[in-house]
C-alpha cells in the first residue's frame, strides 16, 4: 500500500466583547475551510508458504501487482457562532455551526469519478460556576459531525460519523501556580468508520459508547520549574453493530489506561528545557477482543529559545530512545509499529 496525503486548513474568526446591563458577552463568529487529498495505491501478491522450522531459501516471489489506484478528495466549509456569557459567578456557553462537505472518489484504473455531498448543523452548550476559593464545577454537552471520502466494500460512500458528548467536571485553581482538573464524560458515536484489512475497505460500526475519567495537574513549583501530569481511564464499547459478535466488546486500538508527565526548567531568561514520559496501556487487537497488544512507554524532550519577546525557536524530540514498539493491531495479521524517533523544529513569530 502506498498512501500520500495533502491537507490544507484555514480558520478565520472575529471576536466582539460587549456588555448588556450586568451581563458580559464574548461573541465569536468565524468560517473555516478544510481540503484533503489522498492518493492511494494498493498492491497484492501471493508468496509461497515458508516453514520456519524447516526453511527453504531462494524461492521465487512474484512482485505484487497494482489492483486499485484511487484519488480521494474532501472539501469541507464550516461557519460558526458562539457566545460566552458572564452573569455574576456563572459562565454560560452557547454555540452552533453548520458544515457542508463535498467528497469525490476517482478510480484511476477504471477512469471513473463519483461525488457525494453532506451537510449538518451541530451545537454545544455548557455552564460553569466559579466559587471564590478557586473551585469551578461545570457541565457541558456537544454534538459533532465528521464527513468522510472513504467507501465501503460495496462501493458506497460512508455516512458521516456523528456524536454527542456529555461532560461533568471540576477545575480547582487556588493560585495562579496551580490548576487541577477532574472530568467524567460519556461519548456516543454513530456510524464510526472501521478499516477492514481483509477487504482493503471500510465498514461502519453502528454505535460506539465511550465512558471515561480524566485528571490533570499543572503546577508551577518555582519561577523556573514547572510540571504537568495527566491520567485517563477509557472504556470504549461497541453497543450496536451488524456483526453481533462484537456487541459489548471493546473497540480495537483503544487503551484502557493512559498517563503522561512533563517537567520544564528555565535555565535563564531565554532558554527552556523539558523532558516527558508517556504511557499507553494494553489494547485489544481486534473488535472480537481475541488478543491484546502490549503496553509501551515513550520518552520525549524539548528545547526552546526566545530570541526576543515575539520570536521563539522550539526543538522537539519524540520517542527519544528510538524504541521499537507495536502501536496497534486491527486483526491478528495486521499490526503496526509505532513512530521511530522524530525530530522537529518550529519557529514562531507573534504579531
Amino acid at each position: 500500500m502506498d498512501v500520500k496525503t495533502q491537507e490544507i486548513n484555514l480558520d478565520n474568526q472575529l471576536e466582539w466583547v460587549f456588555s448588556t446591563a450586568n451581563i458580559n458577552h464574548t461573541l465569536l463568529a468565524g468560517i473555516d475551510y478544510k481540503r484533503v487529498r489522498k492518493d492511494l495505491d494498493n498492491y497484492m501478491g501471493i508468496a509461497p508458504d515458508f516453514d520456519w522450522q524447516n526453511p527453504v531459501y531462494g524461492v521465487t516471489v512474484t512482485e505484487p501487482s497494482l489492483f486499485s489506484s484511487e484519488v480521494k478528495h474532501l472539501k469541507q466549509l464550516g461557519v460558526y457562532l458562539q457566545d460566552q456569557i458572564e452573569i455574576g459567578n456563572f459562565d454560560f456557553l452557547l454555540g452552533g455551526r453548520y458544515d457542508r462537505a463535498k467528497n469525490s472518489n476517482q478510480d484511476r484504473l477504471n477512469s471513473k469519478t463519483e461525488n457525494n455531498q453532506e451537510g449538518k448543523f451541530t451545537w454545544r452548550t455548557g455552564v460553569v460556576y466559579n466559587f471564590e476559593n478557586g473551585i469551578a464545577p461545570y457541565i457541558s454537552y456537544s454534538t459533532s459531525f465528521v464527513p468522510s471520502a472513504e467507501k465501503d466494500a460495496q462501493g458506497n460512500f460512508l455516512k458521516p460519523t456523528t456524536a454527542g458528548q456529555w461532560e461533568v467536571g471540576m477545575k480547582y485553581q487556588p493560585t495562579q501556580d496551580t490548576l487541577l482538573t477532574l472530568a467524567g464524560f460519556k461519548i456516543t458515536q454513530k456510524d464510526l468508520a472501521n478499516y477492514q484489512w481483509q477487504t482493503r475497505s471500510y465498514e461502519q460500526i453502528g454505535e460506539v459508547q465511550t465512558k471515561g475519567i480524566e485528571v490533570s495537574l499543572n503546577q508551577q513549583l518555582s519561577d523556573k520549574f514547572s510540571i504537568a501530569a495527566s491520567y485517563a481511564y477509557l472504556k470504549k464499547e461497541i453497543t450496536a453493530d451488524k456483526d453481533g459478535t462484537t456487541i459489548g466488546k471493546t473497540q480495537w486500538g483503544v487503551p484502557r489506561h493512559q498517563a503522561s508527565l512533563w517537567a520544564k526548567y528555565k535555565f535563564f531568561d531565554k532558554l527552556t528545557a523539558g523532558v516527558g514520559v508517556r504511557y499507553m496501556g494494553t489494547t485489544f487487537g481486534d473488535n472480537q477482543n481475541t488478543f491484546t497488544v502490549p503496553a509501551y512507554t515513550l520518552y520525549d524532550m524539548m528545547l526552546a529559545y526566545d530570541f526576543m519577546p515575539n520570536l521563539n525557536l522550539q526543538l522537539n524530540a519524540q520517542n527519544l530512545t528510538n524504541k521499537k514498539y507495536v502501536a496497534s493491531c486491527a486483526n491478528n495479521f495486521s499490526c503496526f509499529y509505532g513512530k521511530d524517533r522524530n525530530l522537529s523544529a518550529t519557529l514562531n513569530y507573534h504579531f
